[in-house]
């Protein structure tokens, strides 16, 4: 415009136009190549010809579309800028919660941007054990998507079996299956069942009682497995509880002993079994002779039993040793400065004696 020398011309912009999710911002403005910055008005002397340019920034806006979960990030951007937006997940309302798609995100905001957060939903199931004593359900108490058939299947402890399904599930079928269209509780009711003891002692070979042994037992009832073990008292004496029906061995184990019977079987236990009693297997002697290839008695030789132990030869070059019964091992004969023939021997589950075992010794 064309103003009088020396008019004063007072100029002015609005500080921002907004036009839908798009807003321009006057940054300030630039008079005759010298920029002032924050400023939406200024007076000018017509004191010669002068060019003022009002300077702008653009931002976008950033729609956070979510029907819950608080949504964060909502609000302009300036051009360019990345934009990080989020909802609170899951968000839980009793027994029913709902998880988003995509938490959280970011956005290059050259336009106006929309992040849609979608949702789905799950309900809570309970599963309860009743009573706790007798055993246990499977799955643990959890969320599930709305609409899923989740597997459910009780197990009874020792000593207890199944009966049925109660609360949102029923009947007895075990496993059974549950449909969560809404919260659900599936309790499992145990009931207590007959059981029998298997009893009896544990002996060792000279007939006085042998505690501390392990008995194991192990076999399956109602097609799960019942398996486990017990130890002898201090009389000898055992004990096991077992559920009527069970099928399986029972056998004692000791590291230092075998027994007979080695193990008892029972085929769909259905009264007490009493006196099932072991014994221990005994002692069997492994000896013989080392002397040179002349018959010269060799003594001090060591012969160690594979970690059982050692015997030494004496005088006339003769050894013994007692291993348990079901020994396995083997016994090499050491002395400084002899090598003998053969080098060694190996036993495999002793259960007799074993005489003239003889090794040759040369220097």
């Amino acid at each position: 415009h064309i103003y009088d020398y020396d008019d004063v011309v007072s100029c002015s912009v609005d500080p921002e136009v907004v036009d839908g999710t798009t807003k321009y911002i006057c940054t300030g403005y630039t008079l005759d190549g010298n920029t002032v910055n924050g400023q939406t008005s200024v007076d000018v002397t017509m004191d010669g010809e002068h060019v003022l340019t009002w300077n702008w920034k653009t931002q976008y806006y950033l729609t956070v579309n979510s029907v819950r979960g608080n949504p964060q990030g909502e609000d302009w951007y300036d051009a360019g800028t990345t934009a990080n937006w989020s909802v609170t997940s899951p968000v839980v309302d009793g027994g029913t919660r709902y998880v988003a798609d995509q938490a959280s995100g970011s956005v290059q905001m050259d336009e106006p941007e929309t992040a849609d957060v979608n949702w789905s939903t799950q309900y809570y199931l309970t599963t309860v054990a009743d009573p706790i004593a007798g055993g246990s359900v499977s799955p643990t108490s959890g969320w599930f998507d709305t609409g899923s058939n989740v597997q459910i299947q009780a197990f009874p402890n020792q000593g207890w079996k199944f009966s049925n399904w109660s609360g949102d599930a029923s009947g007895s079928q075990n496993p059974a299956s549950i449909t969560m269209n809404g919260p659900k509780t599936a309790r499992a009711v145990f009931a207590p069942l007959t059981q029998y003891t298997i009893s009896g002692k544990v002996y060792r070979a000279n007939g006085t009682v042998f505690p501390g042994v392990t008995v194991e037992y192990t076999g399956v009832w109602n097609g799960t497995s019942v398996s486990g073990s017990t130890t002898t008292a201090t009389d000898g004496s055992y004990s096991l509880l077992l559920p009527g029906g069970w099928t399986g061995t029972v056998a004692p184990k000791n590291s230092s002993s075998m027994f007979t019977p080695a193990n008892r079987y029972y085929a769909s236990l259905s009264s007490n079994q009493t006196n099932q009693n072991y014994n221990a297997l005994g002692g069997y002697a492994i000896s013989g002779y080392v002397k040179t290839s002349t018959g010269q008695p060799i003594s001090s030789v060591i012969l160690n039993f594979g970690g059982y132990g050692t015997a030494i030869t004496n005088s006339t070059g003769y050894y013994t040793k007692t291993v348990t019964a079901g020994w396995s091992g083997t016994v090499t004969p050491y002395r400084s400065g002899y090598k003998f023939t053969p080098a060694s021997r190996t036993y495999s589950n002793v259960l007799k004696n074993y005489a003239n075992q003889n090794y040759t010794g040369s220097r």
